[in-house]
């Protein structure tokens, strides 16, 4: 019998696996009850939960119900994993839980007296049906309809009073009994939406309203219109439900539109003649098509393959189109009846040039994978960022009477504020505001999440218990550091629930918020009692949001999170608390529930299998739609005679660039036309576009870009289960594979600097190639393929037409795509759950790492996203910076019902919400803020007084805007703005703008050169680039700018928009008004009284504006006001007025143009300086503004010893360098007397004269005397090599004769290709030049050194006597036809040439005096003779000449040559025994020329005999080819074996070649294998100078000898002979006993000098010294030193651990420990640790009794890891495998 508490696991056994089920026992669920919503969900959603197992047992008892009952209840109250409750409410349907076992309980109660527990039946019941009805409303319809009875039947006999549980039991009723409401109709085209007065009703609940537009919404004469009604801005809504409709309506309506009229002026086009020539406003793509799907973390996306028009170019760089989040809709008829939508998901300009962007398909559209192949589509594409939409509409069809707060101000505009809830329960309510006096006063958090106190001022005591409810007890406005408006706000907003402060350019608004924020945490005691919730702060901008972060961070160091990795903020600090690393953070303090965790790890194995399957499949489905796919993947596809034309046993490697099908289709053919520029006529058509030139600049659309992005946080990828890299070599190697011939990046060419005619022919060339790439991609794209039977009848593919082969061709593909659709259909619906799984999840971790906090920050869009969560959280206080800023349902999705109190900072006078649609804007006040309307609604709001940024002049001007605006003392004495007249001034001008084709905005380029000219004039006042901003209202203006903006003067000066600048400051603010027309035209938006006020108030010293004011000032009132006062103060003018800052005489520069600034070229006048500079000197440059720092002229000091100094005068500013005139001096070291620089010490300087000296290599040398004993030995080494040469090294370089330098002689050779050999002397590897081989067909791709693949296609050899039937490659079955040819050349003479041969351009009749006639082989000047044209050259040959050179073995002038001319690859190919190895194999040549013949049909025998004779010596050359596959085998092994810093150099080496050989292959092993050892050896004296650092320079010199051994084994070499095996063998021996004898000599001076003899000491001495000799070392000299050590190892053992070699190997064998488990104590004992590896317990070495294991898995401070002993490569254990391990033993995975 099972126990009550425990919990049994049973194994289910399936596909070779077993899974742990856990059971849900009585415990189990008692625990699970306990539980928060969403932990219950991820335990009963995980594969191994045991859910399913208890919804079948038929047979549960009561108490077991009563549990699942609640566990099932809580489990549907989890709103932030809709996903994974989806799937425990489908697993509740398809049991018998609810029809058997639920129903049987409940009639079972329901004649029970127990009220509290029906109470509690109820309580849980509800919840589950109701969810049920919502979710899954067909298919649970029934069965709630069955229990519904009997809960309420328990209901009345309760009598029980829950406002909630009622609200949920009539949405149960409502559901069970309603009707559809009836459809609205209406008529008329274009944007489908009627303004609705006040009193119509919606035609449904907006609940029910999918976000995405039904099709009847974007019909043109659709039934049915948009629905949606003004924004209430002074008066009430009549109740929650009217203020939500409103709300949501208006914003679903704001990104509906933009798509309603992008498809109704596309229609309208369609069906107007006269305007589909017209370029389209909004953005059309045409023949979209899905390509393949895409896994990514953010769910199963799909790339598409779109067109623009003809006539379209876009510059990608710049664009605003397909940017991240934007909504596309799709139309397969044209926007007739079908719709599709997506968002963008992937924008990457490379894939966007090449007609490629991937999306995300919303999931109510429908199933992806069901689609027809063939069906195409028409794209429209809204501006609109639909991932701030999509959440902030999802979150509030949420919304509703019990989670929204503060109804009474928003919804029916009570201007009575009372205080905050957490401060109405205590009676008067106290703060402790002394930090905000002492302003450095910084506050911290403990791990307990208390604030650490700390010692206030004297001063402060005044604050310590401030009374809330008696402002007249406060501290002055002063104390705090504030004005009378600000301590005014302060009082407010901390004492009333619902405050707003409106803070006017300059006023502080910010440093308020923080003075504010700074006494909620210190008074968190107060509002967060008993539970750590978080302040939640809100910012719509993240340039805002990360401002005011940072302001926190400086008086506050706790735990505060930053929603949103992507943070703009340069600050480490602020990096170090995004969400991102807190998650990692939390992972690696174990913070997180395991349960969370193991959640997500089982989703993300889910995740990585299934993106594996999927993208093979999907690599392979894109090559097939956008590419030609090679043969090898469609012959299952073909018919057995189709298939033989196909070399199918042919061996194939991914380096193959031979593709059959692709000269069957005829591509390879067209190809030719790309070269052959004499030939205009395309194959097709002509090209009659240009390209656009990209600019580079860094673009205004990556700005966009990039903002949108900011608002996603990086969702998480865990690492242990990131199999990506391996991923992308398989869907690389799948690509490889499947590709034939490459169409996409036909014309992609990496050519840029080309002049001349070398130019003019590329561009010809990349014309025609992207004729070509069009015409071939419309061929793949076509639909009109072959059907199977008529397939099926074809027998030759090579007697079709071109048009039926490319219907057969896209036949075979469709059988490709068909099937592998099919392998993945199934598995992209599973990817689509589990990546919904895998959000959830992250989510829950996120929420638990949220709730740890004491501040959250994010942006209104991440709120939104995160409402779910935050509802759970439930902040009690919320800040909104920027609240004018934002739409007003962003705010509301963002408070949950837990908000008590809400302060929201802004200003609704500067920038409002900026909706897509200006007509909602405008009239219907959906660009009315929350902040704004609460103040028309007459609640309270400060509006803050005294601004600090603004200097007067400046202040002035905002007057128009903010009349009671006051100036701060601290603003009236900024310094004024130098070299110029005036610190502010409107330059007005007349020039007109343009409008930008591809953005439609406007560009006036006049105003961009003036701002860049005046920047630039005001730089050289001094001004350092930070200083500056240059503000426009639109972004092609901007764009404009940066171009006349060259990085190297301007870097760092900022241009940006009003929009992107608000909230910012700068010293010198220049605007560009841009709007410039004629007087009645628009101005855009200049008419936004807000954006003027942004753009007027931010500068601080200095602001120029350039605007036309006349044309400006007729459509605004503001722009009217701000002008007549400019006109009177005289800033209003036509020019600026520049003054020399040194010249003050005179009127100056009147800079009217942008060229007047050239008058003041160094930012001063034309006059020449002449201030004395501090040094003496006159200043001679033209007058400037900056310092006088830097002379010019020369220095004339002189030194000590009365040289003159050379420098420029201010190089020696700070004193002249040291003197460099040379002068003689004696040297201590050697008495030499030397030219030594005049102030260098005669010790420090290195002794160039020549001395003789004596090596112990036995030569004689002349070195400089500060090179003795170091510089190695120049002597010629003069060794005789293997291959017979002399060394070319030196004694030094071949280390003494030890190892020699690889033979350096170019080899020169012939190789059988007709190519010198190029590499140095030696086995000569097969060529590495590209193949010269090709017939009338093809060229070959290959290199020249691999075999190349014979051409299968019929040979072209025919005349009207004979015909060829054999293929191209095969030997002819025809002979020569010797007829005349009967055609005539263009002049109208009879050809020269021969029947069925090309034509030769010349006639004897015109060409007469030409080299060809005139008598050179015999036979030319005879009136009947023959010629042929031989292609490779273009020479004309007379036939029975050439008849006879060609047939004859050896050619008339080759047979002096002949020993020259012999392959000498023939020796090296294992010296074949036939005679023919023997013979010269080379093809014929021109007999004038010398070039190969390789393409004529008269003589192709025997050129293909020929060519067949050099492909099998290439065979031959390379070796044999299993022997090349497990020698490649081998080197990938030994790489593998080798430590990460040394694979980058066995790289190198192998990655030499191209063309393997066998060869090759063995030289490299060789080598590889023995840099390894020589890496294994650096690395153990690398240990041993660490370990022994005292006597570390022991061990110098054979460090140097490794190093130089290690240069020398990585030389590229091409055979690596016997004798450099063993010279390198013995090099290591060498090397080997040097290190041994070198630690063996520390550990006796270490512990053994008295055990060892003073006879081995003094061996040991010598044979070091004999090791270390730079001589060449005997064999003698080696068993010397090997008697030393076998006499040595009785006292120093190999190991160090007093057992020799055999013994140690011995041991690791018999005590069988996982490997890595040895270690060693401090004095170099080892010792090994059982079980996990890691030490539980302390004990004592027995040998020296040092302290040695250690406790809770860490070893004591001086042990370390042993490796040596069994050639460990890492440790057995690590943290990730420890939180593995934990989730095993828990979870049973």
């Amino acid at each position: 019998m099972e126990e009550e508490g425990g919990h049994q696991q049973r194994l289910h056994r399936g596909a070779g696996t077993q899974v742990r089920v856990t059971q849900l026992t009585l415990n189990k669920l008692r625990d699970l009850s306990t539980r928060d919503a969403s932990q219950i969900v991820m335990s009963l959603s995980r594969s191994n939960g045991g859910l399913d197992n208890i919804l079948k047992d038929v047979s549960m008892d009561a108490d077991t119900t009563t549990l699942t009952l609640e566990v099932l209840g809580k489990a549907c109250q989890c709103e932030s994993m809709p996903e994974q409750v989806n799937e425990i409410l489908s697993l509740v349907l398809q049991s018998p839980f609810i029809e058997s076992i639920l129903y049987g309980f409940l009639a079972q109660i329901s004649f029970g007296t127990d009220r509290t527990h029906k109470e509690r039946i109820i309580r849980h019941c509800v919840p589950l049906l109701k969810q049920l009805l919502v979710k899954m409303p067909t298919e649970s319809m029934k069965q709630v309809q069955l229990v519904t009875v009997l809960v309420q039947k328990i209901w009345s006999d309760t009598s029980m009073v829950d406002e909630n549980l009622n609200q949920d039991m009539c949405s149960i009723t409502n559901v069970l009994t309603r009707t559809r409401p009836p459809e609205i109709r209406s008529a008329g085209r274009g944007a489908q939406y009627s303004v609705h007065s006040e009193g119509d009703q919606p035609p449904e609940d907006f609940r029910e309203l999918s976000i995405y537009p039904a099709k009847q919404e974007l019909l043109v004469d659709g039934p049915q219109r948009l629905f949606f009604r003004r924004n209430n801005v002074a008066e009430r809504y009549d109740n929650l439900e009217h203020y939500l409709d409103v709300q949501f309506r208006l914003l679903r309506a704001d990104y509906i539109i933009p798509l309603q009229e992008s498809i109704a002026a596309f229609q309208t086009q369609l069906g107007d003649e006269s305007r589909k020539s017209s370029p389209l406003r909004s953005h059309v793509y045409y023949n979209v098509h899905i390509v393949r799907p895409v896994c990514t973390h953010n769910g199963l996306c799909y790339r598409l393959s779109f067109e623009l028009p003809p006539s379209t170019r876009v510059n990608w760089a710049t664009s605003r189109r397909l940017m991240f989040g934007s909504l596309l809709c799709l139309s397969s008829d044209r926007f007739v009846d079908h719709f599709m939508f997506a968002t963008v998901d992937q924008r990457e300009k490379k894939d966007l040039k090449f007609g490629i962007v991937d999306v995300l398909f919303e999931r109510e559209s429908v199933l992806i994978s069901d689609l027809p192949r063939d069906m195409r589509f028409t794209m429209v594409e809204s501006s609109a960022y639909f991932e701030a939409y999509k959440h902030v509409l999802e979150g509030m069809k949420r919304l509703n009477d019990r989670n929204v707060p503060f109804q009474q101000y928003i919804v029916r505009c009570e201007s009575d504020i009372r205080l905050p809830r957490y401060l109405q329960e205590r009676p008067n309510p106290r703060y402790d505001l002394r930090p905000l006096i002492d302003e450095n006063y910084c506050l911290r958090d403990d791990d307990d999440m208390q604030l650490f106190r700390q010692e206030f001022s004297d001063k402060a005591s005044v604050a310590a218990a401030v009374e809330l409810n008696n402002p007249s007890k406060w501290p002055s406005a002063d104390t705090f550091h504030l004005d009378d408006s600000q301590w005014r706000a302060l009082q407010n907003a901390l004492t009333k629930e619902f405050a707003l402060i409106q803070g006017p350019p300059g006023t502080g608004k910010t440093y308020l918020g923080l003075k504010i924020m700074k006494a909620l945490l210190h008074n968190q005691n107060i509002w967060n009692t008993g539970e750590n919730l978080p302040i939640l702060v809100v910012c719509y901008t993240n340039h805002a949001l990360d401002q005011f972060l940072e302001g926190i961070m400086k008086f506050f160091k706790g735990m505060l999170i930053r929603v949103g990795s992507r943070s703009k903020s340069d600050s480490s600090i602020l990096q170090e608390c995004n969400l991102r690393t807190a998650r990692q953070r939390a992972r690696d303090t174990r913070s997180v529930p395991l349960e969370v965790h193991a959640n997500k790890v089982e989703i993300m194995k889910t995740m990585t299998a299934l993106k594996g399957d999927i993208h093979g499949i999907a690599t392979k489905l894109e090559v097939a739609e956008r590419e030609i796919v090679h043969e090898r993947c469609l012959t299952e596809y073909m018919t057995t005679e189709q298939e033989s034309f196909f070399p199918v046993d042919q061996v194939y490697s991914l380096s193959s660039k031979s593709c059959i099908i692709s000269d069957w289709l005829g591509i390879s053919k067209d190809m030719q036309w790309i070269d052959n520029l004499q030939e205009k006529k395309p194959p097709e058509e002509e090209d009659n576009s240009v390209d656009e030139e990209v600019i580079n600049v860094v673009s205004l659309a990556e700005t966009a870009q990039s903002l949108r992005l900011l608002e996603v946080d990086d969702l998480d990828e865990l690492s242990e289960f990131d199999d990506s890299a391996n991923l992308d070599v398989d869907v690389i190697k799948v690509r490889m594979e499947t590709m034939g011939f490459e169409v996409t990046k036909l014309d992609v060419s990496s050519e840029t600097y080309l002049t001349g005619s070398v130019k003019a022919e590329w561009d010809e060339k990349q014309r025609r190639k992207r004729i070509l790439k069009r015409g071939f991609a419309r061929k793949i794209d076509s639909v009109d393929r072959m059907p199977e039977a008529e397939a099926s009848r074809i027998d030759n593919i090579w007697h079709m037409r071109y048009k039926d082969r490319w219907r057969l061709y896209r036949y075979w593909v469709d059988c490709l795509c068909r099937q592998a659709r099919g392998q993945i259909r199934d598995k992209e619906k599973q990817y689509h759950r589990v990546c919904a799984r895998y959000k959830e999840s992250l989510l829950q971790e996120d929420k638990m790492i949220l709730k740890r906090a004491r501040i959250v920050g994010m942006t209104t869009t991440a709120a939104a996203r995160y409402q779910s969560i935050m509802q759970e959280i439930g902040p009690k206080i919320v800040i909104v910076e920027e609240a004018a800023e934002v739409l007003e349902a962003h705010v509301i999705s963002t408070l949950s019902r837990g908000c008590e109190h809400l302060i929201l900072i802004g200003d609704h006078k500067q920038l409002r919400p900026n909706p897509t649609v200006h007509k909602l804007a405008r009239d219907f006040n959906l660009e009315i803020s929350l902040f704004e309307r609460m103040v028309y609604c007459k609640l309270h709001w400060d509006c803050l007084k005294w601004q600090h940024r603004m200097r007067p002049e400046i202040s002035r001007v905002m007057k128009a805007i903010y009349p009671e605006l006051e100036d701060d003392e601290s603003v009236k004495s900024f310094p004024d703005v130098r070299g110029v007249s005036q610190n502010i001034a409107f330059i007005e001008h007349e020039y007109l703008h343009e409008i930008d084709g591809e953005t439609l905005s406007c560009v006036n380029m006049q105003e961009a050169e003036y701002v860049v000219s005046l920047c630039e004039y005001l730089l050289k006042q001094g001004y350092s680039q930070s200083q500056i901003t240059i503000i426009s209202m639109y972004s092609a203006q901007i764009n404009v700018i940066r171009l006349l903006m060259p990085k190297s003067r301007f870097e760092g000066v900022r241009i940006a928009s009003v929009d992107s600048f608000q909230g910012e400051e700068n010293d010198i603010i220049l605007v560009s008004l841009v709007r410039s027309a004629e007087v009645g035209e628009s101005i855009g938006f200049l008419k936004t009284d807000n954006r003027i006020c942004v753009a007027l108030s931010r500068a601080k010293h200095g602001m120029y504006v350039l605007g036309n004011f006349r044309f400006l000032t007729d459509k605004s009132d503001l722009l009217l006001n701000i002008i007549t006062q400019a006109r009177n103060e005289k800033y209003l003018s036509h020019s600026l007025q520049l003054v020399c800052p040194r010249h003050r005489t005179g009127k100056g520069i009147e800079a009217k143009e942008p060229r007047d600034f050239t008058r003041a070229p160094e930012g001063g006048c034309l006059k020449p300086c002449d201030n004395r500079l501090p040094c003496g000197h006159a200043c001679k440059k033209t007058c400037h503004s900056g310092s006088h720092s830097v002379c010019y002229m020369p220095c004339g000091k002189k030194c000590e010893n009365g040289h003159p100094c050379d420098s420029l005068c201010f190089h020696c500013s700070r004193g002249c360098p040291p003197c460099k005139k040379p002068v003689q001096k004696l040297l201590p070291k050697c008495n030499h007397v030397q030219m030594v620089p005049c102030s260098m010490e005669p010790w420090l300087f290195k002794c160039t004269h020549k001395v003789e000296e004596d090596r112990s290599c036995g030569h004689h040398i002349s070195v400089e005397c500060s090179g003795r004993k170091i510089m190695p030995c120049t002597n010629p080494c003069s060794q005789v090599l293997p291959c017979g040469d002399l060394c070319s090294g030196t004694c030094g370089t071949c280390f003494q004769g030890r190892l020699n330098q690889p033979c350096q002689l170019r080899c020169r050779k012939i190789l059988v290709c007709g190519h010198a050999c190029l590499d140095q002397c030696g086995n000569c590897p097969p060529c590495q030049k590209d193949c010269e081989n090709r017939c009338h067909h093809t060229m070959c791709q290959e290199k020249c050194g691999d075999p190349c693949v014979p051409c299968r296609m019929p040979c072209p050899w025919s005349c009207r006597h004979k015909r060829c039937t054999r293929l191209c490659s095969e030997a002819c079955d025809r002979d020569r036809c010797d007829e005349r040819c009967r055609k005539q050349l263009s002049c109208g003479h009879p050809c020269i040439g021969l029947c069925g041969e090309p034509c030769p351009r010349l006639c004897r009749i015109c060409d007469g005096d030409h080299e060809t006639f005139k008598l050179w082989l015999g036979n030319e000047d005879d009136p009947n003779a023959r010629f042929v044209e031989l292609q490779d050259c273009s020479h004309i040959i007379e036939v029975t000449s050439l008849d006879h050179w060609m047939d004859d073995v050896r050619g008339p002038e080759e047979e002096d040559e002949d020993e020259k001319l012999k392959c000498d690859d023939l020796d090296k190919a294992k010296k074949s025994d036939d005679d023919e190895a023997k013979t010269a194999v080379l093809l014929k040549v021109c007999p004038r020329c010398k070039t190969p013949i390789r393409r004529n049909l008269r003589y192709g025998s025997v050129i293909n005999e020929t060519l067949n004779s050099i492909e099998a010596v290439k065979r031959k050359i390379i070796g044999n080819e299993q022997r090349i596959r497990e020698l490649s085998t081998s080197v990938d092994r030994a790489t593998c074996m080798a430590v990460a810093p040394d694979r980058p150099a066995i790289e190198a080496l192998t990655g030499h070649m191209v063309v393997k050989s066998e060869a090759v292959l063995a030289a490299q092993l060789n080598q590889v294998r023995i840099f390894l050892q020589v890496a294994r050896m650096e690395r153990k004296v690398s240990d041993a100078r660490r370990q022994w650092s005292g006597s570390a320079d022991s061990f110098s010199p054979i460090a140097r000898d490794l190093d130089a051994f290690r240069s020398w084994i990585l030389q590229f070499r091409t055979v690596f002979g016997e004798q450099e095996i063993i010279d390198a063998n013995r090099e290591l021996r060498r090397l080997s006993l040097l290190l041994y004898f070198l630690k063996s000599r520390e550990v006796i001076h270490d512990d053994l000098q008295e055990a060892v003899p003073a006879h081995l000491m003094r061996r040991l001495g010598s044979v070091i010294k004999d090791l270390e000799q730079c001589t060449v070392i005997t064999e003698d000299s080696l068993d010397e030193a090997e008697s030393v050590k076998d006499e040595l190892v009785e006292y120093v053992p190999e190991t160090r651990i007093g057992i020799t070699e055999d013994e140690r190997l011995m041991i690791v064998h018999t005590m069988d420990m996982k490997q890595g488990q040895w270690w060693r104590c401090g004095k170099g004992h080892v010792y090994t640790v059982g079980e996990c590896g890691r030490p539980t317990e302390r004990a004592r070495c027995p040998e020296c009794r040092a302290e040695i294991g250690g406790e809770n898995h860490a070893f004591v401070e001086n042990n370390s890891w042993a490796p040596e002993m069994d050639d460990a490569q890492e440790q057995p254990w690590s943290e990730e495998q420890d939180y593995m391990l934990a989730l095993q033993m828990q979870f049973g995975r």
